[in-house]
């Protein structure tokens, strides 16, 4: 995924504050578990900062994605398609400093990522978590998904089955009355 990964060997040179921007386009693919179905698209501008501790620098990745991302339904397991944008805001800091070629003091941030030994950013991990928390906790292909027969295991969507008149607890049964025509209309 090239697409995701930038070098910021010279921005790592600059002066703090200092700035790119760059366009995202990578087309349909795999990220981690999750297949995205359309591109994967937006900007990310990548700024110059200095940690409080690290004096070596570190550079604030902010950004902005779009795709469609694949999820199994929770109630039929068919695959559904999800429409997922987010805004993301990740730190990276350098394995090596950049002039010297010597290894840096190890970043204490836990939320943080490490650029490679050649100061190339990969976008992919923050990607990923950031697909994964865009996405339902309970994904549906419908809206009215029948799900799966759960005597059977038919998907009740596409085919019937004789487990559809399931026996009601009889200990539930009194509470049968109260969703007849008559009682909802006297409820609303």
């Amino acid at each position: 995924m090239n697409g995701l990964r930038f070098n910021v060997a010279a921005l790592l040179k600059e002066p703090t504050g200092a700035s790119r921007e760059r366009a995202i386009r990578v087309p349909p693919t795999t990220i981690g578990d999750r297949t995205l179905m359309a591109p994967l698209q937006g900007m990310v501008k990548l700024l110059r900062v200095v940690p409080r501790r690290n004096q070596a620098g570190a550079i604030l990745a902010l950004g902005e994605l779009t795709t469609t991302a694949t999820a199994e339904c929770s109630r039929c397991l068919a695959a559904a398609a999800y429409p997922v944008s987010f805004a993301f805001e990740a730190t990276y800091y350098p394995q090596v400093d950049v002039v010297t070629g010597c290894p840096v003091m190890p970043h204490q941030d836990d939320l943080g990522f490490d650029l490679s030994t050649n100061h190339e950013l990969d976008l992919t991990e923050a990607t990923r978590q950031h697909i994964e928390l865009a996405m339902p906790m309970q994904p549906l292909c419908s809206a009215t998904c029948a799900g799966l027969c759960a005597m059977c295991g038919r998907n009740r969507n596409h085919e019937r089955c004789q487990h559809e008149a399931a026996e009601i607890d009889p200990r539930l049964a009194p509470l049968r009355a109260l969703l007849t025509p008559d009682t909802l209309q006297e409820i609303v």
